[in-house]
């Protein structure tokens, strides 16, 4: 794991705490960080803020594409808490804002 790993993460779920209480779709996600990073890089690190329990994803039928889905994310509580420094994790960075 790598330290850049981290930090994609940490600004991820900063990205989220800012839309709080709305969250985005995973297009919209990758959109954002896509000329800085692989877009495997960043669906991995939305897993990854999954897995730990600190964003919810919930995937819903696409309207046109019906074999396909639309993954949607929101911070939870959890998140908010290791955003705000309240708990760690060694496995994400959050940068203070401005950074």
């Amino acid at each position: 794991m790598a330290v850049k790993d981290n930090v994609l993460r940490g600004k991820i779920l900063s990205f989220f705490r800012e839309l709080f209480p709305q969250g985005a779709d995973r297009m919209s996600v990758v959109g954002c960080y896509y000329e800085y990073y692989r877009t495997g890089n960043i669906v991995d690190a939305l897993e990854y803020l999954v897995s730990k329990g600190y964003i919810d994803k919930r995937e819903v039928p696409h309207p046109i594409r019906k074999a396909e889905k639309l993954a949607t994310y929101t911070i939870n509580a959890h998140g908010i808490d290791l955003h705000d420094g309240t708990i760690s994790d060694p496995g994400v960075t959050v940068l203070p804002e401005g950074e």
